[in-house]
């Protein structure tokens, strides 16, 4: 059965603001100018209810991606915003001219960082949510109907439909619909807002993200990788995956990459799984699904154009020397698995390109 997501009290109930991640092919490290640029990939979409159906995905290389309930925004190799929308398309339209290190889709506004910490935000300001706080910032969160940013200093910066945090330092943040969480300097999490009541008290023990649901659920990730839901059960996605992950996203499913690029999805059963490929990130939503598939031909990983060249040909020659697995382009089973056939298919998926 298809939901409808027009009416007020499933866009309350669905909401979306999947943060969570500032996306990396590995859990990212931050510094006070920004999170650190992680691998470069094409745009690709999945799994959205017919009438969120967002299109085509822009093209170009991306490196950051964050989806909301009925919108993306992502950010260029070259720091360039590009949103695409299944609705509301006012809320992607990016102010021309801006150069970005970070960005955060909240329901129908973003928030963006500058590489020297200040914020912009545009899109819909009917709670004061694109007021932003003048100042430097690490850490950008975006949520229904408000924002947040961790200070330079640590402390906790909100705007918008949501209280200010409690007192302390901390070292991450994300949004979800009307609650947020926040990451202490321990990797203890403290969160508050109406939906942290429903959820209840966090996990014990020290996290290294967390990805938002739709409503009073999050998906935790320890130190070693693995897993915990946290809040109100939905569509099965408490039902998280055994395993060791690099990244987590949760919407109406839950979506995690392994450090080899692939993607285990669960939850709603109505979602299509996601296309074939590795991905350097992914980000579930309400209405439909996405990600940054890698363009397995960069294999130096370059953002700079042109992305392929012939650092490209000798990065694979050294991974082949090495026996590294990723030289195993065409994917045998059968030993020896390297061998002439991962240069011809190298130099296949070279002139392919990346699209």
């Amino acid at each position: 059965m298809k939901r409808d997501f027009s009416s007020s009290e499933t866009q309350s109930r669905y909401t979306a603001d999947l943060v969570p991640i500032r996306v990396s092919a590995f859990i990212a490290v931050y510094v006070a100018a920004g999170p650190a640029l992680a691998q470069v990939g094409t745009l690709v979409t999945w799994g959205g209810y017919t009438p969120g159906d967002p299109g085509p995905a822009p093209f170009g290389q991306f490196h950051r991606i964050s989806v909301s309930e009925a919108h993306a925004m992502c950010l260029r190799s070259d720091g360039v915003a590009v949103g695409w929308a299944a609705h509301f398309p006012s809320c992607i339209q990016v102010p021309p001219g801006e150069i970005f290190i970070d960005v955060a889709a909240g329901y129908c506004h973003n928030v963006g960082l500058r590489s020297d910490g200040t914020i912009r935000c545009w899109g819909d300001n009917s709670s004061g949510q694109c007021n932003s706080p003048p100042g430097t910032f690490a850490k950008i969160a975006a949520g229904y109907h408000a924002s947040a940013a961790i200070k330079t200093d640590g402390t906790i910066a909100t705007w918008g439909g949501i209280e200010a945090p409690p007192p302390g330092v901390y070292t991450d943040v994300w949004m979800g619909n009307g609650w947020v969480v926040a990451r202490r300097p321990d990797g203890t999490l403290a969160s508050w807002g109406y939906h942290a009541a429903l959820a209840g008290p966090p996990p014990a023990g020290s996290f290294k993200t967390v990805a938002m649901g739709l409503s009073c659920w999050a998906i935790c990730m320890r130190p070693d990788g693995t897993l915990v839901h946290w809040g109100c059960p939905g569509f099965n996605i408490e039902q998280v995956p055994v395993g060791q992950f690099i990244q987590v996203s949760a919407g109406v499913v839950g979506l995690a990459l392994r450090s080899d690029g692939a993607v285990v999805q669960w939850g709603d059963s109505e979602f299509t799984p996601p296309p074939p490929g590795l991905f350097a990130a992914v980000g579930s939503g309400g209405l439909f699904l996405a990600g940054i598939r890698l363009c397995y031909a960069n294999c130096d990983q370059s953002g700079a154009a042109p992305t392929l060249n012939a650092n490209d040909f000798q990065c694979f020659v050294n991974k082949f020397a090495a026996g590294d697995s990723y030289a195993n382009c065409d994917g045998s089973t059968a030993g020896p698995q390297l061998t002439a056939n991962d240069f011809q298919c190298f130099l296949n998926r070279f002139v392919v390109g990346c699209s």
